[in-house]
Formats: C-alpha cells, structure tokens, sequence
C-alpha cells in the first residue's frame, strides 16, 4: 500500500498516531532533498568568471564579435558590438584567450576560481 493511501486510510479510522512505518517515505524523501541541497551548494565553488573588453591596439576602437576563450578548454563565447563579454567555467584554468581574423592571438593570465572584471585586452 502506498504511503499517502495507508496515511488516508489511517486518518478516516481516526488513528493519528504516527508510527515507524508512516515516517519512513517523508525520511527518505528529506534525506534526498538533504543530499541534493548539500551538492547543489559545493557546485557553486570553484567558478571562474571573466569581464572585460577587446579593443584594436592601433585605433583603440572596441572590436565586435572576437572570439574569446579559456585556453585548454571548450569554454569561449564572442564579444558583443561594444567588445564587451562575459564569460564563466569550472574548469580549472589559468589563461583567458582572444582572436580574431587578421589578428594575433593575445593570451592574458587570470586569477583562478575567483572574479576578474574589467579586463582590457588588446589586440594587433
């Protein structure tokens, strides 16, 4: 008999006497939300979160549509038409990439695990 079935049953006899038996489906469920919430807290460490903007060295105009990317990673995303971007991965990694057709590759080092706003990166 399921567990809300056996507690209806229970409740029209007027027996409100909660025993083992009646506990044991709201303990499982409490000790899989316990697990959940306790997993669902440590995932949010260990994130690395990059900002900035990517601008022309010569003309210092912003460059839309860069490719920028966590070096050794699968991790990357394009700069808006303002060369503003925003990126994040939890993966471990020290080095934030751009490039751009007709452009050098510029590799900055980052901060790991920690935020890093503002960046200016140059490209030529």
């Amino acid at each position: 008999m399921r567990y809300w079935q056996r507690w209806k049953k229970e409740q029209s006899e007027g027996n409100t006497v909660m025993n083992k038996s009646t506990w044991e489906l709201p303990g499982k469920i409490l000790l899989m939300v316990m697990l959940f919430l306790s997993t669902w807290s440590l995932s949010g460490q260990g994130v690395t979160k990059v900002t900035g903007n990517v601008y022309d060295r010569e003309t210092g105009e912003p460059l839309p549509f860069v490719n920028v990317f966590f070096k050794n990673t699968s991790v990357g995303t394009t700069t808006d038409l303002d060369g503003y971007f925003e990126i994040e991965s939890r993966f471990v990694t020290d080095s934030l990439s751009a490039s751009f057709l007709s452009y050098k590759t510029e590799t900055i080092p980052i901060r790991i695990e920690e935020r890093n706003t503002g960046l200016r990166i140059f490209l030529s």
